[in-house]
């Protein structure tokens, strides 16, 4: 039988064909929605079809990560994670890792498949140079997970939408 490990497939968003990049804008307005119930937002449709061709722009951005994880062939879920530099406008340093979005659809979490996808973006950012990673959490279903995961909260709010600011050092 074999692995957790060696059942995770990473595809990068910049090598999906059609169907796959549906299945992502699936997840990703999946994510969105769970998102808006978190926070109280009332859904909007234009505002995730932005989100949806924003992240299909930066498909093959140099220090940017868009990967979907797939187990068996059935998607589990889905990371954006970029180094940041001298045009981002967020809180970040030059030079530090981000993750923008991480999304593990319900029925796979508390099964590891997180922290494998976790582990996944981890190694991307540091190999891309990052020795520290930023974040920011949504209060609900992100908290306990990024806090297990060795995240601290820095104390810090995101302006945008209040959401807590962590940060883990990894290099």
């Amino acid at each position: 039988m074999k692995s957790m490990e060696n059942r995770c497939e990473f595809v990068s968003l910049s090598d999906c064909d059609a169907e796959a990049v549906e299945t992502f804008k699936a997840m990703l307005f999946d994510y969105i929605a769970e998102t808006d119930e978190h926070i109280n937002r009332a859904p909007n449709e234009e505002f995730r079809e932005q989100c949806f061709n924003c992240l299909l722009a930066l498909r093959g951005e140099e220090n940017c990560h868009i990967e979907m994880c797939l187990v068996d062939g059935a998607a589990v879920g889905f990371f954006f994670g970029v180094i940041a530099n001298e045009d981002d406008n967020f809180f970040l340093k030059n030079g530090c890792g981000y993750i923008r979005e991480f999304y593990v659809r319900p029925e796979y979490r508390r099964r590891k498949y997180g922290k494998l996808m976790l582990r996944r973006l981890e190694e991307l950012l540091t190999g891309d140079g990052a020795d520290t990673i930023y974040l920011t959490a949504q209060p609900v279903t992100g908290k306990p997970f990024w806090e297990a995961m060795g995240y601290k909260n820095t104390g810090e709010k995101l302006p945008e939408n209040q959401f807590d600011i962590y940060k883990k050092i990894v290099g």
